[in-house]
C-alpha cells in the first residue's frame, strides 16, 4: 500500500513513543504509532502532518512529521547541563525530549524552571522557588491553564451582588 499524507494531532505516552490521532476518508478516528526518534521536537497536542504507512503487523505508523500548529507557549521541566549548555528536562506527558534552553547561563542544575516556547527557541520566563508547589506547576503548564487571571479581565460585582458573601476572590482556585 502506498503512503499517504495525514493531518492530525500528537498525543505521547509517558515511555517516550506517541500516537497520530487522524480521521479517516470516511471520518472515523484512527490512530497511527510514532516512534520516539520521531517525536523528538513536537509536543503532546502538536498538529502535525505526516506520512502514513503500515507497521509488519498490519496497523498504521507515522512518519515523517511536519508541524502545522502548535496551542503550547509554555513547558514546565528542570534544568539538566550537557557539556556546556543547558537544557530543559520536559515533562514526559508532554515531551520525550530534552529541550535547548536559550540564555539560561545562569540557571543552575536541577532548578524547576517555566520556560517560554518564542519560534523555535524556547527561554526561561520563571524559575521556580524551592518552596512552590511544583506538582501544581506542572499541572498548570501541562493543561495551559492560568495561574494568576489577565488583567483587564478582571471579574466585575455589580453594586449589591456581593452583600452577605464571603470575598475569596484572592485565593488560588482551580474549578472543572
Amino acid at each position: 500500500m502506498a503512503r499517504r499524507l495525514v493531518v492530525g494531532r500528537v498525543s505521547l505516552h509517558p515511555r517516550g513513543f506517541g500516537f497520530l490521532n487522524f480521521q479517516d476518508e470516511s471520518g472515523l478516528d484512527q490512530a497511527a504509532f510514532i516512534t520516539p526518534p520521531d517525536l523528538n521536537g513536537f509536543l503532546d497536542g502538536d498538529v502535525v502532518e505526516a506520512s502514513l504507512g503500515h507497521t509488519s503487523d498490519g496497523r498504521f505508523s507515522a512518519q515523517e512529521l511536519q508541524l502545522r500548529q502548535r496551542h503550547r507557549r509554555e513547558l514546565f521541566g528542570t534544568v539538566v547541563v550537557r557539556g556546556r549548555r543547558r537544557f530543559l528536562k520536559v515533562d514526559r506527558l508532554v515531551s520525550n525530549t530534552d529541550w535547548p534552553l536559550e540564555q539560561a547561563d545562569h540557571l543552575q542544575p536541577e532548578a524547576p524552571v517555566v520556560a517560554t516556547i518564542v519560534g523555535q527557541h524556547l527561554l526561561p520566563a520563571r524559575v521556580l522557588e524551592a518552596s512552590a508547589d511544583l506538582a501544581l506547576e506542572r499541572c498548570l503548564v501541562r493543561h495551559g491553564l492560568l495561574s494568576q487571571f489577565p488583567a483587564g479581565l478582571a471579574p466585575l460585582v455589580r453594586s449589591g451582588e456581593d452583600e452577605g458573601r464571603r470575598d475569596l476572590r484572592e485565593l488560588c482556585t482551580i474549578t472543572i
